[in-house]
């Protein structure tokens, strides 16, 4: 299960910069990425992208990816239910 986070907090460059500068969600779309939920967290000024496909090899540096326990995070922009849907994914 992959996971990702989006910060705006990150050094960007050229397209990386232009693509930094997109909404979250429009810039994992135009890097081809897919997830199941999206999750901002305001206070970081970033958003929880969870069960990622098609990450590129080398994310950009407003990318990381991050290994965390969806069920953990339930209060912290999950309900229950979206967590168990997220931990109960399975990618086609």
């Amino acid at each position: 299960m992959r996971h990702s986070f989006y910060s705006k907090d990150k050094e960007n460059t050229d397209d990386v910069k232009r693509i930094g500068s997109m909404h979250p969600q429009k810039a994992m779309r135009e890097l081809g990425i897919t997830y199941t939920n999206a999750t901002p967290q305001s206070m970081g000024d970033q958003w929880w992208f969870w069960n990622c496909e098609n990450l590129p090899e080398a994310l950009p540096p407003f990318l990381t990816e991050i290994k965390s326990d969806p069920m953990k995070m339930v209060g912290f922009g999950l309900s229950q239910k979206e967590a168990e849907s997220i931990r109960d994914y399975k990618a086609n």
